[in-house]
């Protein structure tokens, strides 16, 4: 009987050490969740789908996608220097957090496209309803687009001979010639781009009413590569938050 008891005295004694034990770790989890938490101003990917059980993989599309900090891009010409920056440093990313590739899919809605050009026809700039996946990916390429173009201008000042190069299987140098192509890297870079007048826009679309931009400016920028000038550039950008951000560029 004794034996009985003290098994049964043990037996208690272990499932409140167990139950204590639990409770210990489970404030240890909470506590390093909160301690684990992104910053303000910053988005963490992986947080982000750990509270989205549910997201789809569009959803960790945008959850991926790099935002600048709180006041990275304070003024217009912080932006435009960060996006030719990120060209030069070959830094995808970075160039992606010049501009506001989110809020331009949130805001091109069927409504807001009608309002703003009085027609609808299934082309290439109108969001599609229930097509999500093509609606973020026209807002994505559009801003890609933008990285591509001043991205390949570096690469063909980096290897002139590529213009009007053609290879053909079979003839003589292909194989050489071939080889020399995948050891092409990119050399050259931008000088520090220089803004020579810049100008309000004072009337705002509907599109980028929704997307908050506080205030728009259009710039005229002067580029060089290498020293050598280069045609120049006007910049669009905008104000959201607190930070300014690329809109277009031509």
């Amino acid at each position: 009987m004794i034996f009985k008891i003290m098994g049964e005295h043990e037996f208690m004694r272990q499932r409140k050490w167990i139950f204590c034990s639990v409770v210990v770790l489970l404030l240890f989890v909470v506590v390093a969740g909160c301690t684990n938490k992104g910053h303000s101003g910053e988005i963490s990917s992986e947080d982000a789908r750990k509270e989205q059980p549910g997201s789809t993989y569009l959803e960790n599309l945008q959850a991926d996608l790099p935002q600048p900090t709180e006041a990275q891009f304070s003024t217009p010409e912080l932006v435009v220097e960060a996006f030719f920056e990120a060209v030069n440093d070959h830094n995808f990313d970075s160039a992606l957090k010049c501009f506001p590739i989110v809020e331009k899919y949130r805001a091109n809605t069927v409504d807001n496209h009608f309002n703003l050009l009085h027609t609808y026809e299934l082309q290439a700039g109108a969001p599609i309803p229930s097509f999500e996946s093509h609606n973020f990916l026209k807002s994505f390429i559009e801003y890609e687009q933008y990285w591509e173009k001043f991205y390949m201008l570096l690469f063909l000042n980096s290897n002139p001979d590529m213009v009007g190069k053609r290879i053909v299987m079979g003839e003589a140098n292909a194989a050489r010639d071939l080889k020399k192509i995948k050891e092409m890297k990119v050399s050259s870079t931008y000088s520090k781009p220089q803004i020579i007048s810049s100008h309000s826009e004072k009337n705002k679309n509907v599109i980028e009413q929704t997307m908050n931009i506080q205030e728009i400016r259009v710039l005229e920028v002067k580029l060089y590569i290498d020293g050598e000038e280069q045609n120049h550039v006007l910049i669009s950008v905008g104000k959201i938050g607190s930070n300014w951000r690329i809109l277009n560029m031509s």
